[in-house]
């Protein structure tokens, strides 16, 4: 995931800077423990109707458990649900970059990191 701090006129700078997503706590407390069936349900279609994404999603899809290595033990597959809290674990499982620093810095490193 990509995840991105508060943007902040920084006086020192003298222009805005994206603040560290966790320092700035960015981060929800409380993170729901409910399945949200709206939101599986767009997912899942997305992942039927993509043939590139059907193919490589298929096993994880079709497990109640989801195996992916990085991920918590125990994470359920997006096929059985899964509720926010576990789905936003799982993403944190795989720390991709964090926007943070000078703006357009910031979303230069970002774009090479994922690029």
């Amino acid at each position: 995931p990509l995840l991105i701090g508060d943007l902040k006129l920084s006086d020192e700078l003298g222009e805005e800077v994206y603040t560290h997503f966790y320092r700035s706590g960015c981060m929800p407390k409380a993170i729901p423990t409910c399945i949200v069936k709206s939101i599986q349900s767009k997912a899942l279609h997305y992942f039927e109707t993509d043939p590139e994404l059907a193919l490589d999603m298929a096993q994880s899809l079709d497990s109640d458990i989801l195996t992916v290595s990085d991920v918590p033990e125990g994470t359920p597959s997006l096929r059985k649900g899964r509720t926010v809290k576990q789905t936003l674990d799982a993403c944190q499982a795989f720390q991709g970059h964090f926007l943070k620093g000078p703006k357009m810095d910031a979303v230069h490193a970002a774009v090479q990191k994922i690029a």
